[in-house]
């Protein structure tokens, strides 16, 4: 989970889509606050949630995770004139 903290730090303020073994949610990095938004299915009540990166969730218990900035200004450039968007990190080529 750290690692993914410095990287979210890395790439700014935004909102990220994140996709995990069986779930997905939205990480929302703004004003120096990384949340991570989904439906929480881990304690009654179930409800979608905006809770702190590091706190205990389907996130930090995956062991596959997919994350992808959405809707900057390059994604929305790209998307407008129908351009490729590069992988730039490939999970299944760079495991340990």
């Amino acid at each position: 989970m750290e690692k993914i903290l410095k990287w979210i730090q890395s790439q700014g303020e935004g909102i990220y889509i994140v996709g995990m073994d069986i779930h997905v949610g939205f990480i929302i990095n703004k004003d120096k606050n990384i949340t991570l938004c989904h439906s929480n299915y881990y304690n009654p009540p179930r409800k979608v949630v905006n809770q702190n990166l590091m706190d205990k969730s389907p996130l930090a218990d995956s062991k596959y995770r997919v994350i992808g900035k959405i809707f900057d200004d390059q994604m929305i450039g790209k998307w407008i004139n129908k351009e490729f968007f590069p992988l730039t990190y490939d999970y299944f080529k760079n495991r340990q």
